[in-house]
């Protein structure tokens, strides 16, 4: 069993943990070497041993926290040592239960390390087999094709990378970053209370104060407390609501939720199963387009430069609903049936005031379809999307089917089915893409607060805002996005700056038809073709996280200035 060390000259930023391991280092070697010199010059036995004693405290201490990072990583005895890596090291005594060596390291392919490993200061590359944990400090870790971690993988202030054929066993932390990679399931413990998935309907998840800005309330200022998923089974009873107060509506807005849950946890795998039944009574300035802009970015658009890029209208009424979930590490699932009673009304536009903008103006709000709405949801969704040190990964797949009809004695009659998935897949260590395909049909009358809308932010941003609307949709978005350390060998790129920057690439395209009440659900799809759709074409700069970004989007179908697209959260 043999471990070779990297031939190649390695460069590379120090991070905050080798920096503070090369620190200690220095000052333990200096306070070595000043004894000798300071009972050479100063000929004081006193100072000598107190240069002796200050050089032992030093190493006491990097030794505590090198033992105390250990230990948060796995298991160890009170015998665990970190040894000293002698470059010239060919042959690995596996009596040993942790190995410790300091700078680039590389396990050569066919050995087989039968002990814990830890790297400080420098990349591990595994190409061989470990059977145990690695923990790599200030470095990045690489597994190699044919190379394999049969225990836990975790890397501070670095990254975790894996080539096809390359095998982690066990869970994967990237600490010093924004997110770990994936948690543990025995760590997960089932603490949090959320739905985590975009699909969560937005009052359920608006918590303490509630500020935001539009054009049929102007300010709207309210008290709110999400709801809670008892996914432990630690309660019975989720209870949520929300209170507050439209500045220009003239109208108290707020709903009030009970559900019964019934929750059927596994601690062990970090997975549960919660079933509830309930229901809740609103009063709801409601919109159809919080899957285009979340009520925060939409605020602040509002407010400074005077775009609501949000329709409105009124829905009282209650809500009965029962629901199965089951939620694990990557895992989020859900099944839905809601039984609504409602009273939909249009809400006209109050305010034409914002902070910038200029001469611009609100569009007006348009009147929706007014009626007694009774309707009957059914909704699905399954996503194993996770914010990883890179971004988004994973899938995420939800479709949702509306009915509407006298036999429910309501005023309406129609039936609509919408689905949209998404896929985040990273491509390689610096870059990746994001596809999203949303589709939509409807049988029946559909009324004007149910229709499907293609143009401008959310769905085709080189094209006017909601300049089409149907009731037949085919949408697609995709990005490429590269962060800007994968052109880091350029001696004049500037690595440092752009390390923080992702380069995107997108592209968009979509269609909205109109069929005839009559209709089925696969009718208006016939006549379709490439020159159908309607297409655009981009580049853009974001943040790391791909949440802050701007850009330009140019028409296909013909020449026309680039439109200015710019966010504060990511599209999709």
């Amino acid at each position: 069993m043999r471990i070779s060390l990297s031939d190649a000259t390695t460069c590379f930023a120090m991070n905050a943990h080798s920096r503070l391991l090369s620190v200690a280092t220095a000052i333990v070697f200096f306070a070595r070497l000043s004894s000798p010199l300071v009972a050479q010059d100063q000929k004081s036995s006193k100072e000598s041993e107190a240069s002796r004693r200050f050089a032992d405290r030093i190493e006491a201490i990097v030794d505590d926290v090198l033992r105390s990072l250990r230990f948060e990583f796995g298991h160890v005895d009170s015998s665990f040592h970190f040894p000293s890596a002698d470059t010239s090291l060919a042959v690995i005594d596996t009596a040993q239960e942790s190995l410790s060596y300091d700078g680039p390291t590389t396990i050569a392919a066919g050995d087989t390390i039968v002990a814990h490993v830890v790297v400080k200061g420098g990349d591990l590359t595994v190409s061989g087999v470990v059977r145990g944990d690695v923990l790599v400090i200030g470095g990045s870790l690489l597994v190699k094709s044919g190379g394999r971690v049969m225990g836990n993988a975790r890397v501070t202030n670095g990254e975790i990378s894996r080539e096809d054929g390359g095998v982690i066993d066990g869970t994967m932390d990237e600490l010093g970053s924004t997110a770990a990679y994936r948690a543990r399931p025995e760590q997960f413990a089932l603490r949090s209370y959320c739905l985590d998935a975009w699909w969560a309907p937005e009052h359920t998840t608006v918590d303490h104060v509630i500020l935001r800005y539009n054009r049929v309330e102007n300010i709207f200022l309210g008290l709110g407390s999400e709801k809670r998923y008892y996914w432990d089974a630690s309660r019975e009873l989720s209870i949520y609501g929300s209170v507050g107060y439209g500045f220009k509506s003239y109208q108290w807005r707020g709903h009030l939720g009970l559900t019964r849950q019934f929750a059927f946890p596994d601690n062990e795998a970090g997975s549960s199963h919660l079933l509830e039944i309930g229901g809740e009574a609103h009063s709801f300035t409601d919109s159809k387009d919080a899957w285009l802009i979340d009520a925060r970015e939409n605020s602040l658009a509002a407010f400074f430069i005077h775009e609501d890029f949000r329709d409105y209208f009124e829905r009282q009424g209650f809500t009965l609903l029962a629901g199965w979930y089951y939620r694990r590490v990557e895992l989020t699932t859900q099944v839905r049936a809601e039984m609504n009673f409602d009273e939909e009304t249009s809400m006209p536009k109050r305010t034409d005031w914002a902070l910038f903008g200029g001469e611009k103006r609100f569009r007006e709000n348009p009147a929706i379809t007014e009626g007694r709405m009774r309707s009957v949801v059914l909704s699905a969704g399954v996503s194993t999307a996770a914010k990883t040190r890179h971004g988004m990964e994973g899938w995420a797949v939800y479709g949702s089917a509306e009915f509407s009809g006298s036999a429910l004695a309501s005023e309406f009659s129609f039936s609509q089915l919408t689905l949209d998935a998404r896929r985040y897949q990273p491509i390689g260590r610096h870059d990746g893409i994001h596809l999203r395909i949303r589709a939509g049909t409807s049988g029946g009358s559909l009324p004007v607060q149910r229709n499907y809308e293609t143009g401008g932010l959310g769905t085709l941003p080189g094209f006017p805002f909601k300049d089409q609307a149907g009731n037949r949709l085919l949408l697609g978005n995709f990005e490429y996005f590269a962060n800007g350390r994968i052109l880091g060998d350029l001696d004049f790129w500037p690595r440092r700056v752009m390390e923080h920057i992702n380069i995107i690439f997108f592209g968009d395209a979509g269609w909205v038809g109109l069929a005839p009440p009559d209709a089925t659900w696969t009718d208006g799809f016939e006549s379709l073709t490439l020159a159908t759709f309607r297409s655009d074409l981009g580049f853009g700069f974001s943040s790391r996280t791909g949440a802050f970004r701007l850009g330009w989007a140019w028409r296909t179908d013909k020449s026309e200035p680039a439109r200015f697209v710019f966010r504060i959260s990511r599209p999709f």
